[in-house]
C-alpha cells in the first residue's frame, strides 16, 4: 500500500551519501577537456546541429534524454550535459543550437560518428541532480535512441504523508514554518504549494536548509487532527526529506 512512500523514502536517505560519487563522476567528464557551459566552440557535428540535415544524411543517428523531477513528473528546463561524440566532449544546454528538441527539460542530440557518451555536468538552477555515472553507448543509424532520464530534486525540499491507519487520506492542509527566519507557507493537499500530485502525499519546495516545523492545522475530511500535529524537521541541501507520517484517526 506504501510502497511509493517506501521508495521515495530510500531515494531520500541516498542522495546525501551519494553527493561525493557526484562530484567524482563529474570531475572525470570535465577533465575531458568539456567546453561550457553553455555550446563554446562546437564541434563540426555539433555545427551541423544547429542546422539539422545540412551536410548529414537523413540516416545519422540521433540520441535523446531528459531532465525530470520524478516526484510530480515534469520535465525541468535548465541542465546542461555534456557529451561525447566519438571525437570530444562538449557541453549541451537546453534548448540551445545543438539540442535538437526545443521542449524545456528535453535533449536531442545528432551522434554522426554512431557512438556517444553522456555525464551529468550542470542541474537546472534551483535544482540538484540524483548522481548516476557516465552513460555511453553505439547507436543505429536512421534512428533516434532514447538513453536515459536524469532525475532532479529541488535543492530544499521535504515530503510527507496523512493517513487514517489504513490508507492515504486527503486533503489535508499544512503549515511549514523556518525555526530561524521568518519564512512561512501553507500546503494544501493537492493544491496550494503541494509539489506531490497524489491525494495524501505531500511535498513542499524550502528556500534553504535548516530546521523546520510542519504542522497540520487542518485534517482529512472525516478525520481528527493529527495529534501530535506538528513535527521538526532538519533540511539538508541535496535531500528530500521524509518527514514521515500524519496519523488522522477516523471520526
Amino acid at each position: 500500500m506504501f510502497a511509493t512512500s517506501i521508495s521515495l523514502d530510500r531515494r531520500a536517505l541516498r542522495l546525501p551519501s551519494m553527493m561525493l560519487v557526484a562530484v567524482a563522476a563529474l570531475t572525470a567528464c570535465d577533465n575531458e577537456t568539456a567546453v561550457g557551459p553553455r555550446d563554446a566552440a562546437m564541434p563540426a557535428s555539433a555545427a551541423m546541429a544547429r542546422n539539422p540535415g545540412q551536410g548529414l544524411s537523413n540516416g545519422t543517428p540521433r540520441v535523446s534524454w531528459s531532465v525530470q523531477d520524478p516526484f510530480d513528473s515534469l520535465y525541468v528546463e535548465g541542465a546542461v550535459i555534456n557529451f561525447h561524440d566519438g571525437t570530444a566532449w562538449y557541453a549541451i544546454a537546453d534548448n540551445s543550437a545543438s539540442d535538437l528538441d526545443k521542449a524545456p527539460g528535453k535533449f536531442e542530440v545528432l551522434a554522426p560518428n554512431g557512438v556517444f557518451s553522456i555525464c551529468q555536468l550542470t542541474p537546472p538552477p534551483g535544482f540538484v541532480f540524483e548522481p548516476q555515472g557516465c552513460t555511453g553507448y553505439s547507436v543505429p543509424a536512421g534512428q533516434t535512441t532514447y538513453i536515459t532520464t536524469f532525475a532532479v530534486y529541488p535543492e530544499y525540499n521535504a515530503f510527507w504523508f496523512t493517513s487514517n491507519g489504513r490508507k492515504l487520506v486527503g486533503p489535508a492542509t499544512y503549515v511549514v514554518k523556518s525555526m530561524t527566519s521568518r519564512f512561512a507557507t501553507t500546503v494544501v493537499d493537492e493544491g496550494k504549494g503541494d509539489r506531490f500530485p497524489s491525494l495524501g502525499r505531500l511535498r513542499v519546495v524550502l528556500p534553504a536548509g535548516g530546521d523546520y516545523q510542519v504542522c497540520q492545522t487542518k485534517a482529512a475530511p472525516n478525520t481528527q487532527l493529527a495529534n501530535p500535529a506538528c513535527i521538526t524537521i532538519t533540511v539538508q541541501l541535496g535531500q528530500s526529506y521524509n518527514a514521515g507520517m500524519f496519523l488522522n484517526n477516523p471520526i
